[in-house]
């Protein structure tokens, strides 16, 4: 009997720390919707539903982690701010019932040592966000931390740039951009491809990588055409890596060739017009280096006088 009542008495004495273990989760902190476009602001509010005051940074300072759900179901850790920057601001005191709100406009950073930014891509998110109690108000070094997740919420791709063809699957796109926005006539067009995602890309540096100019029809359609002759062999060797943050530039000439291989040798000069350039580039299926994945962005619009 005695064992027994001994028994019962040490599951209530765990039963009692559990309860305790259950205090953050009094606090809740949740986003303003559960869907988003790529690029648009996220509002995090942090409610205390705790007898006491709380503390914590009003900002996405008091963010621990934005982690993003992997097609195997693992949370993958990012940072929400440049840790090697100090952060600002001292947390701030929330009363029972009172909240705090901030925004975290996507921008994630690797949390490998080499801290760089990247616009946060289509997924499945959450956010772990830090906040602490305190036995006195100004006593911030004594402060006991807690740590609570939002809600999980989803980053879409937005639909005007949806295309099955060329945004299947992709995470975030790299940005390709012409130096200039209007050129004159034989001028060559600088192209730079940089890489936003927070792993590497890979792609050719020169007019390879390109895969068609486009020229805007009065119609308002667009016409396709070649940076080389058509049925042209050559050896262009492997895509050259892209690390998270870098770039590449290279130069168009402003030739077209059409897919007639017995035509159009020497190419056609480029009449005034408004023009834009697909570019593929390359992504490993996984971080392990498997076959690469090809991907193709547009450049912006532009104008040859």
């Amino acid at each position: 009997m005695r064992k027994i009542l001994l028994a019962v008495m040490v599951l209530l004495f765990t039963a009692g720390i559990g309860f305790c273990q259950e205090e953050p989760f009094q606090v809740i902190v949740r986003t303003d919707k559960d869907v988003y476009d790529v690029g648009e602001v996220v509002k995090v509010t942090l409610t205390n539903n705790l007898d006491g005051k709380i503390f914590s940074i009003d900002s996405p300072h008091a963010v621990v982690n934005i982690e993003r759900k992997s097609s195997e179901g693992n949370w993958e850790k990012f940072l929400a701010w440049d840790t090697n920057s100090t952060k600002g601001r001292l947390p701030r005191r929330i009363r029972p019932g009172e909240s705090v709100s901030y925004e975290w406009k996507l921008i994630i950073m690797r949390t490998d040592g080499s801290i760089k930014e990247c616009q946060a891509g289509p997924g499945m998110y959450r956010m772990l966000i830090e906040y602490e109690t305190r036995k006195v108000d100004s006593a911030y070094k004594d402060g006991k931390a807690f740590e609570v997740y939002t809600n999980e919420f989803r980053i879409k791709q937005k639909e005007q740039l949806t295309s099955k063809e060329i945004y299947k699957d992709e995470l975030i796109l790299p940005t390709v951009k012409t130096d200039k926005e209007v050129y004159g006539a034989g001028e060559a067009v600088k192209i730079t491809l940089t890489n936003n995602l927070c792993r590497s890309i890979f792609s050719h540096n020169s007019i390879h990588s390109i895969v068609n100019i486009e020229r805007k029809s009065s119609e308002g359609s667009w016409e396709k055409f070649f940076p080389w002759r058509a049925g042209l062999m050559f050896k262009i060797g492997h895509p050259g890596e892209i690390s998270p943050g870098e770039s590449i530039l290279y130069e168009w000439e402003p030739i077209l060739y059409t897919d007639d291989i017995n035509r159009d040798i020497e190419g056609i000069q480029v009449d005034s017009g408004i023009f834009r350039v697909l570019v593929r580039y390359n992504i490993s299926q996984e971080r392990t280096g498997n076959p690469l994945k090809i991907f193709k962005v547009y450049t912006n619009e532009f104008r040859i006088k």
